[in-house]
């Protein structure tokens, strides 16, 4: 069985779990060719404990691979009860995983509630924000992480 890692479950709103999700990558593949994929394609998931920043709980918003293979991912620390209404932004963090465990991570600074992140060529982090505020538009970050 081949599988994928790499797709992530959100834990905001209440009882919320930040999760790795791994699937079956052949049955994810079937899946699409046939218009929908079936829970047959679950292989795992695993439960992410990221802590809080600031007193309000992180939650998994992205996740990239760096240039030597390690998962890297982002997360917001966005105080709400709910999954589908937004909530004030105490700040974001970029961190690394390893083995479903937080092994490295840096605060940014300031309260952009950053949901995407993606690494380029020459190492440096490109990071995308949410404003939750349709008359603001999304801001791009870059961000060059320490040696780690």
């Amino acid at each position: 069985m081949r599988w994928c890692r790499g797709r992530a479950q959100r834990g905001n709103g209440r009882g919320g779990v930040n999760a790795l999700i791994s699937l079956d990558l052949s049955r994810v593949l079937d899946g699409l060719h046939q218009g929908g994929l079936s829970a047959a394609a679950l292989f795992a998931v695993q439960p992410v404990e990221l802590g809080d920043w600031q007193g309000v709980s992180l939650s998994l918003t992205d996740l990239c691979l760096d240039r030597q293979g390690r998962l890297l991912f982002s997360a917001a620390a966005e105080d709400t009860t709910s999954s589908y209404h937004d909530g004030a932004c105490a700040g974001s963090v970029i961190g690394c995983l390893d083995a479903g465990k937080v092994s490295q991570q840096w605060p940014l600074a300031g309260q952009a509630k950053i949901e995407g992140l993606v690494m380029l060529a020459d190492g440096s982090l490109r990071l995308v924000n949410d404003p939750d505020d349709r008359q603001q538009r999304s801001r791009l970050f870059r961000l060059d992480l320490p040696q780690f």
